[in-house]
């Protein structure tokens, strides 16, 4: 889960958020002006809204601190849901490069490397990498990709829907196409879930060594009700099992 903002006690009065939207996940993203966003809540019922200037930036108000959703619409672009969590300062700010949007061309070229896998083209979908929390590699100075991740998602709405869940596809090693017989995330260390309706979501990402040795991490997931939408998880973080 991205973490927007640190959450805490609960402020005597409402959050006061601002940010900037970027052109996609990373660090070598650019801001993003003239952005539409909805700010919404866990059940997807709507708490706000903002318009991003030309140089990306944009604020909002939030009554109450917890989990939302940022529903982030432009046109070339698809729809955008970035989680988060609102803390307890009165006014806070959302780090660099947390908030982006998933452009038209490169949902296309998911969909493409994906190709063959249930649902992809159709309604929302999640696509993202998984990384190790609390490691480094030397050589690219990011937190190495994991291996051995298996990834899940399903429906949250009051009723336990764990027997619905929905099993992620996997890249080949090399990143370049799906692999049918992907058993969990590879060296690519990516993942996609296609096909999904409107609606919240439980992702669980488990790392995995042994039926002994794992360790399982939740992050919810709102896919908002558009004809296109993305969830992107750029890194989802799962620890090394202790």
């Amino acid at each position: 889960m991205i973490a927007i903002l640190l959450a805490a006690c609960t402020p005597q009065n409402p959050v006061a958020v601002e940010g900037v939207v970027f052109d996609g996940p990373g660090a070598t993203s650019l801001p993003l002006g003239d952005v539409d966003i909805d700010v919404v809540d866990l059940d997807g019922n709507k708490l706000g809204d903002a318009r991003a200037d030309a140089d990306g930036r944009f604020e909002f108000l939030v009554e109450e601190p917890g989990t939302v959703f940022l529903v982030l619409r432009k046109d070339g672009y698809v729809t955008t849901s970035i989680p988060g969590v609102i803390g307890a300062a009165e006014n806070q700010e959302i780090e660099t490069h947390a908030v982006y949007l998933v452009s038209e061309a490169g949902a296309s070229a998911d969909d493409q490397r994906f190709d063959g896998c249930a649902g992809v083209g159709d309604a929302g979908g999640i696509v993202g990498e998984v990384r190790v929390s609390g490691l480094i590699d030397p050589i690219t100075g990011l937190s190495p990709l994991s291996e051995s991740s298996k990834v899940k998602v399903y429906p949250v709405d009051g009723v336990d829907r764990t027997d619905e869940a929905i099993p992620a596809c996997y890249l080949t090693d090399d990143g370049a196409v799906w692999d049918p017989e992907g058993f969990w995330t590879g060296a690519a260390g990516t993942f996609g879930i296609f096909g999904l309706a409107p609606g919240r979501y439980q992702l669980e990402v488990r790392i995995e060594f042994s039926a002994q040795l794992f360790d399982t991490v939740s992050y919810p997931v709102f896919i908002p009700d558009d004809s296109r939408a993305r969830s992107p998880w750029y890194p989802a973080w799962i620890e090394l099992p202790n």
